[in-house]
């Protein structure tokens, strides 16, 4: 999946972020990114090195989790937004597709749509299901089912649907392929990239699978502990031999000035895999 030009200007600006859960250590230590109109980012890093907690910092769902940005800030379009309500932020264009889908059993694939709509104008709804359902054409027939009762990678395109529907300027995904067939996550990512052409929306993405991630995205940071390690575009992350190694299961190649012994001292300082 190709890249594609955007403009110089930010629309997503995170700056120096620190964000903490109660008394705790701090889980996000003055944490910098920015993602342009258009513009497909990844987030990769290790369980536990704040990927979520930097997703839930832009959408404004930390509070729901008992946390609270110290320090920094959120900048959405040239606006402040840290400290502002989730509703809010998803009003001024920004979806969130959370981790483990949080659909709701007993309501039906129609119902998950309709809620996705609320922040969108009246004459905006139709138009979105009807793209919502080309891009997954296996909703089609489970419109009026439970959304319990359809399987897993349904419940996701279902998730990802409520999430289009608000029709954003910015998607942020978290953990997509969880729990998914590889073939099935592959087709969602063809549809996201399909949506992403069409309608310019900016995705920041958080994945398990960091081949795919660098695959779809245009650029990606590497997260560790709670602190950017790593940032590029995704050509040169697949060519650093320290994501080779240590996150796409690749050994350096012959003539590499990175060594095995480079890679093991790499290993145990970062600690990405456990």
């Amino acid at each position: 999946m190709a890249a594609i030009d955007a403009p110089a200007t930010a629309l997503l600006s995170v700056s120096n972020i620190e964000v903490a859960y109660g008394r705790s250590a701090p889980a996000l230590r003055g944490v910098s990114l920015r993602l342009r109109e258009g513009e497909v980012v990844s987030l990769l890093g290790a369980n536990g090195a704040g990927k979520t907690t930097l997703i839930r910092s832009i959408s404004g769902l930390l509070k729901l989790h008992s946390a609270k940005v110290l320090s920094g800030q959120v900048n959405l379009d040239g606006a402040r937004i840290d400290g502002v309500a989730a509703h809010h932020i998803a009003r001024k264009g920004l979806s969130q597709v959370p981790e483990g889908r949080m659909i709701f059993a007993n309501l039906t694939v129609a119902e998950h749509l309709q809620i996705g709509a609320l922040s969108a104008p009246v004459e905006k709804h139709e138009m979105s299901r009807r793209l919502v359902l080309d891009l997954f054409p296996a909703l089609r027939p489970r419109i009026d089912d439970q959304a319990g009762w359809l399987s897993g990678g349904e419940q996701q395109m279902v998730a990802i649907g409520r999430a289009l529907m608000a029709s954003p300027r910015l998607m942020l995904l978290d953990e997509v392929s969880l729990g998914l067939a590889p073939i099935i996550t592959r087709s969602i990512f063809e549809q996201l990239d399909r949506y992403r052409r069409e309608t310019g929306c900016a995705m920041l993405v958080v994945e398990q699978n960091a081949k795919l991630a660098l695959d779809f995205c245009d650029r990606a940071y590497v997260l560790d502990r709670g602190r950017i390690l790593l940032e590029g575009s995704a050509a040169d992350l697949k060519a650093d031999p320290r994501v080779q190694d240590l996150y796409l299961g690749e050994a350096p190649g012959e003539g590499s000035a990175y060594t095995f012994r480079d890679a093991k001292r790499y290993r145990r300082r970062t600690r990405w895999l456990k």
